[in-house]
């Protein structure tokens, strides 16, 4: 025996489920190209302003480490002069290989005025960063539409708790011979 409301059940989980499929690869496909979109533009932005320069460093290069718990990162640093495009020579810590010694010429990215700064942005970062925009939209989505399909089925029990109260109170009395 069908009741109407495990009927609306029924259709409201099929609409949330075509809905979810529908949505779904639209909303990541979205989110994973305007994250794309927006990192290529960074990407051009930072190549067009960050600049390749060849430096000598003017002393060894000392070891860092880094500790995070159980996990240690080792690097270097040192200290190296190089020539601006605007011709100025410049001076600072930038990294380097572990034991660089002094005298070693070394490849760092100049902004404009000459100051060290990060590399460009990678591509593969850019596609990275779509790819796990996209998979966290797809999740977030999914997510989203249980949740919906969770409150429409605790909103339609309470519903069935209410309906069969009401007939028990029905037949209640004349099943048990109490008034």
């Amino acid at each position: 025996m069908r009741r109407t409301v495990d009927r609306v059940e029924a259709w409201a989980a099929l609409a949330i489920l075509v809905t979810l499929i529908v949505v779904g690869p639209a909303l990541t496909w979205q989110v994973g190209w305007h994250v794309y979109h927006r990192g290529s533009l960074v990407e051009q932005a930072e190549q067009s302003q960050r600049f390749r320069t060849e430096g000598v460093l003017v002393g060894d290069a000392t070891t860092n480490a880094d500790y995070f718990g159980d996990v240690t990162l080792t690097g270097a640093t040192g200290i190296a002069r190089w020539t601006a495009r605007t011709g100025a020579v410049h001076s600072g810590s930038v990294p380097v290989g572990i034991g660089a010694l002094a005298g070693t010429r070394v490849i760092l990215w100049t902004d404009a005025n000459g100051a060290a700064v990060d590399a460009p942005r990678g591509h593969g970062r850019t596609v990275g960063n779509a790819i796990l925009a996209g998979v966290l939209a797809a999740v977030a989505t999914t997510v989203v539409f249980g949740l919906a399909r969770l409150a429409l089925r605790h909103i339609l029990d309470r519903y069935r708790l209410a309906a069969w109260q009401i007939e028990w109170s029905a037949v209640e009395p004349q099943w048990t011979g109490r008034r």
